[in-house]
Formats: C-alpha cells, sequence, structure tokens
C-alpha cells in the first residue's frame, strides 16, 4: 500500500518505505482528495486518488489553475497574494521535471508566464524562500524571479507554507549548464562569472536592506565550523589525515569580526538562471538537511560566495575540456569576487573548506567515483598550493 506515493521524487525516505500513513484532514478537489498526512511521524501534502498521488494528473492542474485565478488555496489553507494577478490569462499548466523534493508547476499564457511550487514535506515556520523572496519583494530586488504569493496552513497552532507561486523566468538557461558549455568547449567563463557576483552582491544588498545585519566575532562563525569538523570526519574517515591542518585554517580564520545577514544559504551553479539581460538566484529554502529554524538564522554572505566557488570547481572537472581545470576554475572565482567588491580573506578560504568537506562526505555516499574531486580541494585548501 502506497508504494507508488514512497516512489515519488517528493519522498524523502526511500530507502525505509511507508510504515504508517495517516490523514489528518482532507477536503475534495475535483476527482481527487487533498490530504495533510502524517507519513510515520512527518507531515506530507498530498492528493490521492486510489493511494496514489495524482497532483501532476492533468485534470488536478486544472483544479489547481482554478484555485490560483480566484486568489485562493489549492486544497486548504489560505492564499497570501503580494503581486497580482498569480496567473497570467488563459493559462495552461505544464508539469515541471526540474524539481525533486517539490513538485512544480509552470503556467503560460497572456502575460507573464508563472510558476508554482508545492512543498511536499512540510515544516511549521514560515518557509525561508516564501520569507526571504517576500523581502526582497519589498526592496524591489531585480535579480530574483519575483514572488506572486503563498498559500498557508494551520494546523495544531502552527503555520505551515504549503505553496508559493513567483515570476517564471522564460528563455534562461541555467547556471550549471552554461558554465558546463564553456569549459567544454575550452572557453574562459570569468565574464559570466563577473555576472554572478554582480546578482550575488544585488540579493546579498536587498536581504541586509530588508533583514537587518549583525557584526560578530569571526570566532562564531569558525566555532560553527569547529563543531561540524569531527562530524564530517567520522562520516569520511579520508578526512581524518588533514584534521589538523583544517584545525589550523579554521584558527587563522578567527580573527576579527565579520557581518552576518540572511543569505541564499545553498548558493551554486545550478540556482541560477541566465536570462537574456540579467542573472537570477532562484530555491531560497537553504541547505535541505538543515532544521528549517536553523535555516532561517543569519550567516556570513562569504558563505553563499563559497558553495559558488566550489561550484565552479566542480564546473571545471565535469568534462574533459579542460587543460587547466584548476586555473579555469581559480579564473572564475577572481571574476565572481571583483564584481562582488571583496578580497580573498582567511575565513572565506575557511568557509571554502568547510564547503569541501561536505562534498566529500557526499561524493563518499553517493558517487565515490567523484570523490577525488573535493578531496584534492581539500589538499590544496590546507597546504595552500
Amino acid at each position: 500500500m502506497y508504494e507508488s506515493i514512497a516512489a515519488a521524487r517528493f519522498f524523502r525516505a526511500k530507502q525505509t518505505g511507508i510504515t504508517s500513513l495517516t490523514e489528518l484532514r482532507s477536503t475534495q478537489v475535483g476527482p481527487a482528495r487533498w490530504v495533510l498526512a502524517d507519513v510515520d511521524g512527518y507531515l506530507y501534502q498530498l492528493v490521492l486518488s486510489d493511494d496514489h498521488d495524482v497532483l501532476t494528473a492533468p485534470d488536478l492542474l486544472l483544479e489547481v489553475q482554478r484555485a490560483f485565478e480566484s486568489d485562493a488555496a489549492f486544497g486548504a489553507g489560505e492564499m497570501h497574494v503580494i503581486s497580482p494577478p498569480l496567473l497570467p490569462k488563459n493559462a495552461k499548466a505544464k508539469v515541471s521535471t526540474a524539481e525533486q523534493s517539490n513538485t512544480s508547476m509552470v503556467f503560460s499564457g497572456e502575460g507573464s508566464p508563472a510558476i508554482a511550487k508545492f512543498f511536499r514535506l512540510l515544516e511549521p515556520g514560515i518557509n525561508p524562500e516564501v520569507e526571504l523572496l517576500a523581502g526582497l519583494a519589498q526592496q524591489q530586488c531585480v535579480f530574483v524571479p519575483a514572488l506572486r504569493g503563498y498559500s498557508t496552513l494551520e494546523w495544531e497552532g502552527e503555520t505551515y507554507v504549503t505553496a508559493m507561486i513567483q515570476d517564471f523566468a522564460a528563455d534562461s538557461q541555467e547556471g550549471w549548464d552554461k558554465a558546463l558549455h564553456f569549459a567544454s568547449e575550452s572557453r574562459s567563463f570569468a565574464h559570466e562569472a563577473g555576472y554572478v557576483g554582480t546578482a550575488l552582491r544585488g540579493v546579498h544588498r536587498d536581504l541586509a536592506a530588508a533583514f537587518g545585519t549583525q557584526t560578530v566575532p569571526a570566532e562564531q562563525v569558525v566555532r560553527q565550523l569547529e563543531q561540524r569538523l569531527d562530524n564530517l570526519v567520522a562520516q569520511a574517515s579520508v578526512l581524518a589525515p588533514y584534521r589538523g591542518a583544517i584545525r589550523a585554517a579554521y584558527k587563522m580564520a578567527a580573527q576579527g569580526s565579520t557581518e552576518v545577514q540572511r543569505i541564499h544559504g545553498d548558493a551554486h551553479l545550478g540556482q541560477i538562471l541566465c536570462t537574456p539581460d540579467r542573472y537570477l538566484f532562484i530555491d531560497f529554502e537553504g541547505e535541505p538537511a538543515r532544521p528549517l529554524a536553523e535555516r532561517r538564522g543569519n550567516f556570513s554572505p562569504l558563505q553563499d560566495l563559497a558553495g559558488l566557488i566550489r561550484s565552479f570547481g566542480y564546473a571545471a572537472h565535469f568534462t574533459n575540456g579542460l587543460a587547466d581545470p584548476e586555473g579555469w576554475a581559480a579564473e572564475c572565482s577572481a571574476a565572481m569576487l571583483e564584481s562582488y567588491g571583496i578580497q580573498p580573506s582567511p575565513l572565506l578560504d575557511a568557509l571554502v573548506l568547510d564547503k569541501a568537506l561536505y562534498e566529500v562526505v557526499y561524493e563518499a555516499n553517493n558517487r565515490p567515483d567523484w570523490i577525488h574531486i573535493p578531496l584534492e580541494a581539500v589538499k590544496r585548501l590546507v597546504t595552500n598550493e
């Protein structure tokens, strides 16, 4: 029972499957039922018909469209309209194949297209993506697709964000795909990396204006990295020989003070859309592995820069088209930092190192053949080679 849900792209615990599914709340939506379900202790938003989730079925897409055209939430809850209209006129829906942990659909018609994202695994509190995009909308940030609206559900005294709708960037290319194309042709990506730096600087500036900043000792940021280190080494023993050198690099970074603020939280080339006139950042949910409350905290903006520096490194090694992949990636990083308006620093290096350590653990568990990419980065960062 519920095998199809357990195998769905949005279901998180595929290895263990579903032990129990309890319907906590439901409402009829066309030929199916919208359901708030307790699945082994986690809340999920489902649309059920004969124990199958059918949200992406054509007749359900029409139900979604009808709800949004009426400025209403789909299924249950309340719609919060930020920038009407939610959908273009005479809209037609198409399911996006890009999402994995959520379900997205694009609405095209007369006027600007929109994309709706349904959050499947629900967590209490305002979703960081909705919160940050709402703040960026107040600042009229031009480096993100504008938020049009979002829906919330109240359950047992908690607020859950169930869906969001924003502008859809038509005629765009994912930053990762564009970088790979340049690398495969042995072309410099530095000019494009400069656009990335400009866009990220604009996003950080507007997030700071919307949510404020704090000045904290750099040691406070480094302490969090040190706390993560032992856990990461425990998960990937190949890191053990570098533990002492890593701690030494962290100690060098724990000097002076730094600003912290709301940031993207999971910045990499796959979170960028390249349009004909600018680069846009998307997917502001933060690192999925972090609890929602933690993702809503303040972090160093350098963390986003570190994520992109590592993303350039991955792109450089993903194809065989580059004679000097490290040089290609370093040129990208330098161009991004220059456009952003910041110089390299020990704290930035420490955050890049932390990201590389995380990548080693990820590759060890998922793609062992790729572990050499972040491991070589760790070696370079601790030896300054």
